[in-house]
């Protein structure tokens, strides 16, 4: 075969256009009917046109006109372009089906078909191939392992059903026969079930197999609770919380033990019921524990990380939400965080930039929340009102793809978007796309996004929206505003504080759907009070719940609304028990189910008189929403960034009242909004000419400010640069 028809026929396999390669085969085939090559290619054509027929009729013309070798240089080439062109999983699959029909012998052919077979989710035939009758008799020195784990992997990150089904054991088990730690495959393909095909249920037992494998890993345990808790089994997943508790101090080290405590205070503030007592030692143990790991020098902490297949950086979370202490928060957060760098630092590395400068600025944004959810629902207006003669964007999700919301509201224009999983390359995507400023919209809430940061893939990176500032000394700044931080707070900080002049983000405002509530449904009278929290389960603080029901109690013929996520009968049980202790009847309050959506909830928003704020967590998105459908609030302000959001709105919209700065003030502002049908009226009135006026609903001034910002920053950090 001349060189030239080979490159014009591999030209027409790149374009998938097999009707000319197919016309070129049999055009060559009348010259060089001998020729091994020319039906492959022919071959090749018609399996990609589903024309098996007369690729079977072309491959009997072959073994008639061909010597054997030239049979087996047809399998050759076969082998070869469907190795080239793995990603088209189609025609790949086609031709490794085609040789395992000629050649069945051939296992890592095998192996690479049920591979694609499992990506195209073509399970039937995948079964059909019979994996497990065809490889149990072979020796491992006869398997390529690599291959067979590689397949094993994908098939069991590609497989539907919420249960482990008979053929699946069989794999399970032919994994364990030929792989050493065969469970941690599966415990990958675990996770990525989880977070890419949200399959909760089958990541449940393929975790609970990797657990039957080795009964002593606590990392299976860990993640084994967390699938509990996401599928609202709070109950099981404390149970299995205390175990890995036992399990932890057993085999575990000091971060498997802080692991632990960390997830049976998440299932208790889930929970909650009677258990008040119990959570305060729990999160008593957990602050203990804490100080106790941060006091290790540097080699044990990097000794320990060797022992778990994460890097911890989410730990510190729960902190903002069991006290307000800016100093003592800020100080175990970032030795913690600082330690758990470092050690991502030595085993990752750092990336090393040089000055450079650009017409336009490359702004990158991290996130695991590019999507309907808090976060998007705030940055979709800077994305919107940004100005792009001057930037480009880049948006990265990590764990979370981005869904129908990011794809309307805010990847259009964008540079790129990128998909990841691991962290390690996201850095170095993020590094080869040469972004000047990545800004972290997640802070500590996932793990990964902190194994990111610590690279350094930007020279310069900024925290933003996120739960708080995310304490790594890979970080320069966090974006605040004059009220969200107190005035001293640079002092507990590592990064530089960034305080816009009016508020840390602005919107145009939200889109309100049709409220599905009303008094008579709830049997609530026209003339009474209904006080109003919807907030998730981590904000329920025991002091603040018991403030809201003397608040409750002082004002007479009122109803308290609650709504939020958790289990609804431990969070009913916990405020029933509350209420029964201040005084207060049960019957006044009423629980809610969740919205069918964000347009109702905030439509729903509206039968409140008056919204109570969560502490030491105040609400944030959830506040937005209320001052903008008009609903007064009561907030009480603390010193963490988490205790001051609601403050911040409020003062943005010209509102005074409702603010306290001590518990007896909550209790004072929570009777008196209740009891002054006229003073709220004043405040509705105000927040709603708010809307013409105030800096929190003119996305567009925000834009101005923030790429202003932008661009400073990026100045400070050339200035900074020796000249070159």
């Amino acid at each position: 075969m001349s060189v030239a028809w080979e490159t014009q026929a591999q030209g027409y396999v790149q374009a998938k256009d097999y009707e000319n390669l197919a016309n070129l085969a049999q055009e060559i085939l009348t010259q060089e009917a001998d020729n091994g090559g020319v039906y492959a290619y022919l071959i090749i054509a018609y399996l990609a046109q589903e024309e098996v027929d007369a690729a079977q009729e072309v491959w009997l013309q072959s073994m008639f006109n061909l010597t054997e070798s030239a049979c087996q240089e047809i399998i050759t080439i076969l082998d070869q372009i469907a190795t080239e062109h793995h990603d088209n999983t189609y025609l790949a699959c086609w031709l490794r089906q085609w040789i395992w029909e000629v050649a069945p012998e051939n296992m890592e052919n095998l192996l690479t078909l049920a591979e694609l077979l499992a990506i195209n989710h073509n399970f039937t035939r995948l079964q059909e191939l019979e994996l497990t009758q065809q490889i149990n008799p072979i020796a491992p020195d006869g398997i390529h392992l690599r291959t067979l784990r590689n397949t094993l992997h994908i098939i069991f990150k590609e497989i539907e059903g919420e249960t482990i089904q008979p053929w699946q054991k069989e794999l399970l088990d032919l994994g364990v026969k030929y792989l050493e730690r065969f469970s941690n495959i599966v415990f990958l393909s675990a996770m990525i079930q989880h977070h890419e095909k949200h399959n909760t249920p089958l990541t449940r037992h393929l975790l609970e197999w990797c657990i039957e494998q080795e009964p002593n890993n606590c990392d299976y345990h860990y993640f084994l609770v967390s699938v509990f808790y996401h599928l609202k089994n709070y109950r099981t997943g404390l149970d299995l919380a205390r175990q890995l508790d036992e399990l932890a101090q057993q085999h575990g080290t000091f971060l498997h033990q802080l692991d632990a405590i960390d997830k049976i205070l998440q299932g208790l503030i889930h929970i909650r019921g009677k258990k008040q007592q119990e959570y305060q030692e729990v999160g008593q143990r957990y602050i203990q524990t804490l100080e106790q790991v941060v006091q290790q020098d540097i080699e044990p902490i990097n000794e320990m990380l060797k022992h778990t297949v994460r890097a911890p950086f989410n730990v510190p979370f729960l902190l903002p939400y069991l006290r307000d202490d800016l100093i003592n928060n800020q100080r175990l957060k970032q030795k913690f965080i600082g330690q758990i760098t470092t050690c991502v630092q030595r085993k990752n590395g750092v990336f090393t930039h040089q000055p450079r400068k650009r017409d336009k600025l490359r702004v990158g944004f991290l996130s695991h929340t590019l999507r309907k959810h808090s976060v998007g629902w705030l940055m979709r207006w800077y994305i919107n009102y940004t100005n792009r003669q001057k930037l480009d964007f880049y948006m990265y999700a990590l764990v979370n793809q981005p869904d129908s919301f990011a794809h309307q509201f805010l990847l259009p224009e964008c540079q790129a978007c990128v998909y990841y999983r691991d962290p390690k390359a996201m850095a170095e995507q993020i590094y080869r796309d040469e972004v000047d400023i990545l800004i972290d919209l997640d802070s500590v809430t996932l793990n990964v996004i902190g194994v990111v940061l610590a690279q350094k893939p930007a020279p310069v990176m900024v925290s933003w929206l996120g739960w708080d500032a995310m304490g790594s000394p890979a970080m320069d700044y966090f974006v605040v505003d004059p009220h969200v931080l107190p005035e001293d707070a640079q002092n507990h900080y590592t990064e530089t504080l960034w305080r816009l002049p009016h508020c840390y983000i602005a919107v145009d405002g939200f889109e309100v759907g049709v409220p599905t509530l009303r008094r008579e449904y709830l049997d609530i009278p026209n003339d009474a009070t209904i006080f109003y929290s919807a907030q998730a389960s981590y904000k329920r603080h025991d002091e603040t719940v018991g403030l809201q029901l003397e608040i409750l109690k002082q004002v007479p013929h009122s109803y308290l609304l609650l709504k939020g996520v958790g289990d609804q009968q431990g969070i009913q049980e916990f405020f029933s028990d509350l209420a029964q202790k201040t005084g207060v009847n049960p019957d006044r309050l009423k629980f809610l189910e969740r919205d069918a959506n964000e347009y109702i909830h905030r439509a729903n928003m509206g039968i409140a008189d008056v919204i109570l704020d969560t502490y030491p967590y105040n609400g944030a998105t959830t506040t937005l929403e209320a001052l903008w459908v008009g609903v007064p609030l009561v907030t009480r302000v603390g010193q963490q960034y988490a205790a001051r959001n609601s403050y911040s709105f409020l003062v943005n919209c010209g509102i005074t009242e409702g603010i306290a700065w001590s518990a007896e003030e909550y209790v004072e502002w929570g009777i008196r909004l209740g009891t002054d049908a006229k003073l709220r009226q004043n405040i509705r009135q105000k927040l709603y000419l708010s809307r013409r006026t105030s800096p929190l609903w003119h996305g567009r001034q925000f834009a101005q400010e923030f790429d202003q910002m932008l661009g400073q920053m990026w100045q400070n950090y050339l200035d900074s640069q020796p000249m070159v």
